[in-house]
């Protein structure tokens, strides 16, 4: 009797622990200070994140912190959505809204909801300072694209269409659009037409020749009585991410040909003085030392509007000497509102980082009649099967 009362209670042991760890399995405990299910960061994590007791998030972070934590117009405890400043800005002479480095994101990629960013917010940025009775140039510092193939010329082509709607007048040749090809480039630049939209370098050159017209090496518009002279260099690190190092034969030669920016930059300020351009715009490929030192060799520019910055970007402009740098973010998230008042001579410039949040601006019917003329194009000329299937970009 009593051995078979011990191995009944055996039994019953080993089939409540076995129940113990099937539970167990499926429903760790928290750690502390975790919630159940999740893992805590690993050794490689914890070393990749970069840790500071005084982060400020940058306006467009702080939109875009605001906008995922808002449904249904209510803010739940979220930053709240920064009133815009520049509508309260003395009417300027000019306006200008400064973008770049797109990398491919007409439109928000969509993967979640409420982002920063498109094609379409922009252009409803553009009518609010037009709404305001002022006049609005748009420039981009380029990387337009992110890809090359049939697909990403496509994207390229409607992302120029938007331009020229919303009256951009220059843009600059980086890395990405050099992907591209110079004859395709050629193919796209078109300069007819009041204040067109122009492909600026001064220290590239397509097939040994800057009589062919593409890129230019600067551009002089006038708007109220003010001139303003854009031009573009890319500097020897960004050239190299694209264009490798030659042999004078091979330069010579060569499809796409680059020369020192500083030689480039020395005849773009004669071209400036002789059109009597008051404002001096320079679209940099460059990295941020590198703007850096242009600013302090070109004293008389009055902006730079640097790529390869942060990818938010910056709401205050850094100053070197007079020169004032900009950066206007990655991804197509913000664009730059630039005021211009040639008669305040302590305020002459004014400049403000735009978040384009759903909160402040609406989508844009002509931006979304464009996307749509995108979309019919890509299933009618088959990029599947042209180009092949893409992975998701990761960023």
């Amino acid at each position: 009797m009593r051995r078979s009362t011990l191995a009944l209670l055996a039994c019953v042991c080993v089939f409540a622990a076995a129940v113990a760890f099937i539970v167990l399995r499926n429903n760790p405990p928290a750690l502390e200070g975790l919630p159940a299910g999740q893992e805590p960061a690993s050794p490689e994590t914890l070393q990749s994140e970069p840790v500071s007791s005084t982060s400020v998030p940058s306006p467009a972070t702080q939109h875009e912190v605001a906008a995922s934590t808002t449904s249904g117009g209510e803010n739940h405890g979220a930053i709240p959505v920064a009133p815009l400043k520049f509508p309260n800005w003395p009417t300027p002479a000019l306006a200008l809204v400064a973008t770049g480095e797109q990398l491919g994101y007409f439109e928000p990629c969509g993967c979640t909801g409420n982002q920063l960013g498109g094609m379409s917010r922009r252009a409803s940025l553009f009518e609010k300072i037009r709404a305001l009775g002022w006049e609005v140039r748009g420039i981009d510092v380029g990387s337009v694209s992110r890809r090359t193939g049939t697909q990403a010329k496509l994207k390229f082509d409607t992302t120029l269409a938007a331009f020229r709607e919303l009256k951009y007048v220059g843009l600059a040749l980086g890395p990405e659009e050099l992907k591209l090809e110079p004859a395709y480039l050629l193919s796209q630049h078109l300069t007819d037409g009041d204040d067109p939209l122009k492909f600026l370098s001064a220290n590239l050159m397509f097939f040994g020749s800057k009589d062919i017209g593409t890129p230019v090496s600067s551009m002089v518009f006038e708007v109220n009585g003010v001139r303003v002279g854009v031009s573009s260099v890319m500097s020897d690190t960004i050239r190299k991410s694209v264009i490798p190092d030659m042999t004078p034969e091979e330069a010579a030669n060569a499809e796409v040909q680059w020369t020192d920016p500083a030689e480039a930059l020395t005849s773009v300020m004669k071209e400036f003085d002789d059109a009597g351009a008051t404002v001096r715009i320079l679209l940099a490929q460059t990295t941020l030392e590198e703007s850096k030192k242009l600013a302090e060799d070109y004293p008389n520019l009055t902006l730079i509007v640097r790529a390869n910055g942060f990818g938010e970007g910056t709401d205050k402009p850094e100053m070197v000497g007079r020169v004032q740098l900009l950066e206007v973010g990655k991804k197509g998230k913000a664009a730059g509102v630039i005021g211009l008042y040639p008669d305040d001579t302590e305020n002459p410039v004014r400049f403000e980082l735009v978040p384009l949040s759903g909160d402040l601006f609406q989508d844009s019917e002509r931006m979304t009649r464009l996307m749509q003329s995108y979309q019919d194009r890509l299933r009618s000329e088959a990029v599947a099967r042209t180009d092949g299937t893409i992975p998701h970009p990761s960023g």
